[in-house]
């Protein structure tokens, strides 16, 4: 389904939901809750499913797609005992197909294999698992089934409270003591093998005994009523051609000597916490009250003393989020937002709730970078160049110069509202640094700043080769996507989007 197809799906659902008394609708909710942090959110209100203080764990970022595809592949063919895979999309293209292979494999080794799939891209794309649930040693099951008695879009319609919500979060657990957790989905664009877009995203690779308290998240996911056995009969068919053209080497990317290794990045030891929403968040979140994930988020942001940088692809801070930042920058806190331009992002209609926002936080002093996608679409692969679009899709926050926040929810209100999401809080300067340094200089090489003119107009301001350059028209994307953003600028579905 296209990017504008899915945003009129969103605006017809948004419409019967708002008719809906079923539905979680804005009107009811005449303010902010204060447990969005209207007055201090109380720190540790919300505990998390699990958390882990004081120990040493070891933490490797993977900030790039063949290394974190090497990782995984690598974590899977080591496998002795047991794989738990917790995934909001899980595509049968090369990438998929591949990490389809190494579970099979595993699977033949004797390694119990579990995979837990939310079920709305799968039903929307007719995605293809059944070799992987024909298998005696894998258990594939589907969280938050749509019908299969209607068509997809009447099936969302018709239940659209529950299906409007997801599970996003996104783990790999291997024999309880590695996990890797992060943005990525299992698909091509986010390893960058895909032609035509490649998403910039970040996991963390985790290794210790205590990783294996990790499985009390997935467990409450997979025994949950809402978690579904895949069946044969739910399958849309095979791309056969590419089944047997692809099978063992996306894009010639398969893990060896000669692909990107996790192995040459650093290895931090680090104290964390898993912050994780409950599938119960998938029903009816309770109105007013923050989830795990957004108190833990808004929590950690609110305790900052010195410095918040803060990665996210889709921005909409809603009105307690952007008191929250003008309340950060009036004490002294230096702020700054690394998030997609016009041009980058993948997703138009939400752009236009964050313009919504834009000019109120650059007025609060808040610092703010646009990544420019067409400045990095030159990539080289097997000594053949290609031009994808890129989308900038790293979620994650570093404040004080000492605590990261890593894992799948973005700064807006689907993910801290609505989506059951996954944080990880690690305490490590070192990590700090390290990432500190990364996308600051992702956000200078790559980014615009964005500056207020002394008319008050937007300015984006970016260097090149020839110095620095400014335009004081927003870097928009394609035509449709112009008229996307506008639409959405003029209806405000910023609940759904």
């Amino acid at each position: 389904m296209t990017g504008l197809q899915m945003a009129l799906v969103g605006v017809l659902a948004a419409a019967i939901a708002a008719c809906s008394p079923l539905s979680e609708r804005s009107a009811a909710r005449p303010g902010p809750p204060t447990s969005r942090l209207d007055s201090d959110l109380p720190h540790g209100a919300v505990e998390p499913v699990s958390r882990l203080e004081g120990i040493a764990l070891e933490v490797k970022p993977l900030p790039d797609g063949p290394e974190a595809l090497d990782a995984w592949l690598e974590a899977l063919a080591e496998a002795t005992q047991s794989i738990d895979i917790k995934t909001f999309i899980f595509r049968s293209d090369p990438v998929g197909l591949a990490v389809q292979d190494a579970l099979l494999a595993a699977a033949d080794r004797g390694v119990r294999v579990r995979v837990l799939l939310d079920d709305f891209f799968h039903r929307w794309e007719g995605g293809d698992l059944s070799q992987l649930g024909a298998h005696p040693n894998v258990t594939l099951r589907l969280f938050n089934p749509h019908s299969r008695a209607l068509p997809a879009p009447l099936g969302f319609f018709a239940e659209f409270p529950r299906l409007n919500r997801r599970m996003h979060s996104k783990m790999l657990l291997i024999d309880g003591n590695l996990a890797i957790v992060g943005g990525r989905n299992i698909a091509d664009e986010y390893f960058l093998k895909d032609p035509d877009t490649y998403f910039t995203d970040f996991d963390i690779r985790i290794e210790g005994a205590d990783v294996g308290r990790f499985s009390a998240v997935f467990e409450a996911f997979w025994q949950d009523d809402l978690s579904a056995r895949y069946r044969e009969s739910e399958r849309s068919g095979k791309d056969e051609n590419l089944l047997l053209s692809t099978r063992s080497e996306p894009h010639g990317a398969a893990p060896g000597e000669d692909a990107a290794s996790h192995r040459n990045l650093p290895t931090f030891k680090a104290r964390a916490s898993l912050h994780a929403d409950p599938p119960a968040r998938i029903r009816a979140a309770q109105s007013g009250q923050a989830g795990a994930v957004e108190a833990a988020f808004l929590t950690a942001l609110s305790t900052a003393r010195s410095d918040v940088f803060i990665v996210t692809p889709y921005l909409i801070p809603e009105p307690h989020g952007a008191r929250l930042l003008e309340a950060l920058t009036a004490r002294g806190v230096s702020v700054t937002i690394l998030t997609n331009s016009h041009a980058s992002t993948n997703h138009p209609s939400v752009h236009a709730g964050y313009m919504r926002y834009r000019q109120r936080l650059l007025n609060a002093g808040v610092g703010i970078h646009e990544f420019r996608g067409h400045a990095v679409r030159r990539y080289e692969e097997g000594g053949v160049a290609y031009h994808p679009k890129v989308v900038m899709h790293t979620k994650l926050a570093v404040i004080d110069r000492t605590v990261s926040l890593i894992g799948s929810p973005n700064f807006d209100p689907r993910s801290l509202q609505q989506n059951a999401e996954l944080l990880m809080r690690i305490e490590s300067p070192a990590l700090a640094a390290w990432l500190l340094d990364r996308y600051r200089r992702v956000a200078e090489r790559y980014g615009y700043r964005l500056k207020i003119a002394p008319d008050g107009a937007e300015l984006w301001e970016y260097r090149d080769r020839n110095g620095i350059r400014r335009r004081s028209s927003e870097p928009v994307g394609s035509f449709m996507d112009g008229a996307v953003t506008t639409f959405f600028r003029l209806f405000h579905f910023d609940q759904y989007l």
